[in-house]
């Protein structure tokens, strides 16, 4: 992970109320938290850790 992050939080709000009152009762009251800065998904495209990897020859 390069650039100004330190950490990247992945956060599942009900709603933006509810990730405004996250953020606001817990993350800014940590000790060392400078800052926050935050990205809304509007719509999830492909939500997957998994690798195409089929192509390779199995291990062993």
């Amino acid at each position: 992970m390069t650039g100004e992050s330190d950490y990247i939080l992945k956060i599942f709000a009900a709603d933006l109320a509810a990730l405004s009152d996250s953020v606001l009762k817990h993350l800014t009251r940590m000790k060392g938290v400078a800052s926050i800065r935050s990205n809304i998904v509007l719509q999830c495209v492909k939500s997957t850790t998994e690798l195409p990897l089929s192509h390779l020859p199995a291990a062993g």
